[in-house]
């Protein structure tokens, strides 16, 4: 089994923090997803001009459920996303010797992503457009307090703590919005099919 000892004050020398299961499963989830990633690339080439279809729809319609179908750009969102998920795997599993080459590459991802969604707004309803927005300026604000952490001009004590609280903050805040919007999605967006819910239930 391979294992990585990460050598310095803040982490103690001779601590385990990566061994050959962690390599093992991510190469299992790779190949599970690379086939999955070719499907949905070769769906979206084949069937572009017919995607809103119904029998399209109903057999390949949760590749891109929700998205927009005017360009190929908006309706391979998901698939960008996956492709995007596979790479932050595959970084934080095979890069882990490497942590300054992982927070640049995840937070030039991060960047990216921003743009993408900022500029196409792939989904069909603004709320889900600005929820990806800010998912992507909470995840790149978090990388960048990482990278700050990392910067030795900057004593342990003050990584530790000052910095530390707003990285816990930041996420804090991440999954409060997120609980906001799923809050808003199920009660106001669905309102009608939430008291059908809760009438159900009384009965």
């Amino acid at each position: 089994m391979l294992v990585v000892e990460n050598v310095g004050e803040e982490f103690g020398e001779g601590e385990e923090v990566f061994d050959g299961i962690s390599q093992v499963l991510a190469l299992c989830y790779s190949v599970i997803c690379v086939p999955v990633l070719v499907h949905m690339m070769w769906v979206n080439i084949m069937y572009f001009d017919y995607l809103d279809d119904s029998d399209i729809r109903l057999a390949h319609g949760h590749y891109y459920v929700d998205v927009k179908t005017t360009s190929r750009y908006k309706a391979t969102f998901h698939l960008l996303f996956f492709f995007r998920r596979m790479l932050v795997v595959v970084l934080l599993l095979f890069a882990v010797d490497w942590p300054m080459f992982q927070l640049m590459a995840l937070i030039a991802l991060s960047v990216i992503g921003m743009i993408y969604v900022g500029y196409h707004l792939p989904y069909r309803n603004t709320e889900n457009n600005t929820f990806e927005l800010a998912n992507e300026a909470f995840t790149f604000n978090t990388l960048l307090l990482s990278l700050t952490s990392m910067n030795s001009a900057f004593d342990l004590e003050t990584r530790h703590s000052i910095l530390g609280w707003w990285y816990i903050g930041f996420w804090v805040g991440a999954t409060l919005m997120n609980l906001f919007f799923i809050i808003y999605a199920v009660l106001f967006k669905n309102y009608e099919t939430t008291l059908g819910y809760l009438s159900m239930l009384k009965q």
